[in-house]
């Protein structure tokens, strides 16, 4: 796959041709130089903001040596969150955690939730199977500590990107087998997953990272099973057969990656083991919505709502959503969507309309100001906002939104219950479970009227309201 200038993003055209030029490849004397400038001075650093908080600690390996972690949280806590581990990228042979300062830094104060990053030993050194040993050590320590920081232990995540991405494949899959952390959620991101030749990883010269580049990191953490059929899956993922019981997963790769065939790959093998893999709020034009549909992605995340738009030369990612036979998601709060297109999407999609509140804490409050991911939200009737003005989730309750398809969709209530209860239900193939009044199935019910109004709700068979 030969990559020519005009195939680059056209901001990112003329620093990509520099970094070709000056730097055209990565080698293991480059590992080493990348590692040793790192190492002496990015280590340790603390550039977190004063509401986030960094700690450095270390806990003991098998061999008596220490794993260093770096873990961030929010100074002020607002009830329990997610955890996620999050793995760096640097071809398995050189990073650090503090590399991801900037991201970390973000979803941390986006979302409040935990983040720890392992300081992983770098195939330079040792291997495999020495880097997924100390992330599992990592995933182990969050589970048994995450409490502290406010983490549900029902939550945790993991994610990376590049070979941390792929590392998040593999840990997830390890984990699996294991059977000791049940992991509710995984970002392996731009992830390299396989050590054998796809039809996007040869003659591939994109800047940054390319075939020459691939080809080294993956004899360093591979090392004399390099080219045998002896590499593990735990080392390259894309070996494993069996996705099965895999949790949801969010991933995303460039058009002249040399990881894309085997993002792909994983996808639609994901999706054949029935995990859900959704298109979320995308800039994507048509084609490439509809090249991930054709992957085994059968979602759509929020329709209308930061999607690239349909006009009529263009199909964008709202118009693949009405035109696929794939699921596709309405806030109903006639705020997120005009009503005048909720008749639009119930004929385009029928039973495959999923109707979602994306609510917020602030649901079923008086207006006013609340919190969410640690920021600031300024709720205004149905309105949910940044400061800056962004929409920020919504308070839209789900009885309400059951109405509001009714009313200004034209939508008989036994279908719009459906696209509330049963089709969500099976758009992430939990049917067998939820969505229906049927022997064998969690006893999860709403009783209400006519008019939608709620008179009782039994979980789990109990009554609660």
């Amino acid at each position: 796959m030969v990559i020519k200038s005009d195939m680059i993003d056209r901001q990112l055209r003329p620093i990509g041709e520099a970094i070709r030029f000056v730097w055209p490849s990565f080698s293991e004397r480059k590992f080493k130089l990348c590692n040793f400038i790192l190492k002496n001075f990015g280590r340790g650093a603390d550039v977190t903001p004063w509401k986030i908080k960094c700690e450095q600690i270390k806990i003991p390996r098998a061999d008596g040596s220490e794993l260093r972690l770096c873990v961030y949280s929010p100074r002020k806590r607002e009830g329990e969150m997610p955890g996620l581990l999050w793995i760096h990228g640097g071809g398995y042979a050189m990073g650090i955690p503090e590399q991801d300062h900037g991201f970390v830094r973000s979803f941390v104060g986006a979302t409040g939730c935990v983040m720890v990053v392992p300081d992983y030993k770098k195939s330079l050194y040792a291997p495999f199977p020495a880097a997924l040993e100390d992330c599992y050590l990592a995933l182990l320590w969050l589970k048994e500590n995450g409490k502290k920081y406010g983490m549900r232990r029902d939550k945790i995540f993991v994610g990376g990107n590049s070979a941390g991405g792929g590392m998040t494949a593999a840990l997830t899959l390890y984990a699996r087998d294991r059977g000791e952390v049940n992991i509710a959620f995984q970002m392996p991101l731009y992830p390299m997953l396989d050590d054998r030749p796809t039809e996007t990883s040869k003659n591939n010269d994109a800047p940054v990272w390319n075939t020459k580049s691939n080809i080294a990191a993956w004899k360093l953490y591979l090392g004399g099973d390099y080219g045998t059929d002896r590499v593990s899956k735990y080392a390259a993922p894309a070996r494993e057969t069996d996705f099965s019981g895999l949790p949801p997963t969010l991933t995303f790769i460039g058009s002249i990656d040399p990881f894309l065939a085997e993002t792909k790959s994983y996808v639609e093998a994901l999706r054949a083991a029935g995990v859900a893999v959704s298109i979320g709020h995308t800039n994507a034009d048509g084609d490439t919505c509809y090249a991930a549909l054709e992957a085994g992605a059968d979602h759509f995340t929020h329709t209308f709502n930061a999607m690239s738009p349909l006009t009529h030369r263009g199909v964008g990612a709202a118009g693949a959503a009405l035109a696929s036979d794939a699921y596709a998601e309405l806030i109903a709060d006639g705020f997120h969507v005009d009503v005048r297109l909720f008749p639009l999407m119930r004929r385009a999609k029928g039973e495959r309309l999923v109707l979602i509140t994306d609510c917020t804490r602030a649901g079923g409050m008086q207006d006013g100001q609340y919190t969410l991911g640690g920021q600031p939200i300024f709720v205004h009737g149905v309105e949910c906002r940044l400061a800056d003005g962004t929409i920020a989730g919504s308070v839209l309750r789900m009885n309400d939104a059951v109405r509001n398809y009714c009313v200004h969709g034209g939508t008989p209530l036994y279908q719009a219950v459906h696209c509330a209860a049963l089709t969500p239900a099976r758009s992430i193939a939990m049917q067998a479970r939820k969505g229906s009044l049927e022997a064998g199935k969690d006893a999860d019910i709403l009783l209400i009227d006519k008019d939608v109004r709620v008179h009782a709700v039994w979980t789990d068979g109990q009554r609660r309201l």
